[in-house]
């Protein structure tokens, strides 16, 4: 909800985000170096005018798109560039992929779901005046089970108006 796409906002509203709660893949004020010398490098590329009308701070979307693209290359390296079969070596090697990217840890479950970082973040000021989103808590290794063994998620597909039950253990 509150990357730069939003945070870059002009007017009145913009005063309203802040304080704003939230959470996401990644963070600005990340103090991970990794994150740092992407921030770097996007602010950079976007000074030379290569990024038109660039955020002060990668978006989502502009992290994401990294993280697929190394991703893919990755993998492409591993199988020398080999697609023939259906792609079948490349899918192999994509599902077997693990990055130590800008924003986290990134690997992904039997159902090729992410399991990654995830930030915490509330709405501030920065020490320019524009808004960004500041770390509160880094939870690593977040998956698609929210926490939840195997056994007990799959009691709860498909989610419903009453599936999962609102109850304090489901151990």
């Amino acid at each position: 909800m509150v990357d730069q796409t939003v945070l870059s906002s002009k007017g009145k509203w913009k005063e309203a985000l802040i304080g704003t709660p939230a959470a996401s893949g990644m963070a600005d004020n990340d103090p991970n170096p990794k994150w740092q010398a992407f921030v770097k490098a996007y602010q950079a590329h976007a000074k030379t005018g290569y990024f038109k009308n660039a955020f002060a701070s990668p978006s989502l979307l502009a992290i994401n798109y990294y993280n697929s693209a190394d991703a893919v290359f990755i993998a492409l390296d591993k199988v020398n560039g080999d697609l023939s079969d259906g792609n079948k070596k490349f899918r192999d090697a994509l599902k077997n992929v693990v990055l130590d990217a800008p924003n986290g840890r990134i690997s992904l479950d039997e159902n090729r779901q992410a399991i990654g970082t995830n930030f915490v973040t509330e709405v501030v000021k920065d020490e320019k005046g524009d808004l960004i989103a500041k770390v509160v808590k880094t939870v690593p290794n977040v998956q698609q089970r929210l926490g939840f063994s195997k056994a007990v998620y799959d009691k709860f597909v498909p989610p419903g108006r009453d599936n999962p039950p609102c109850k304090k253990s489901y151990e």
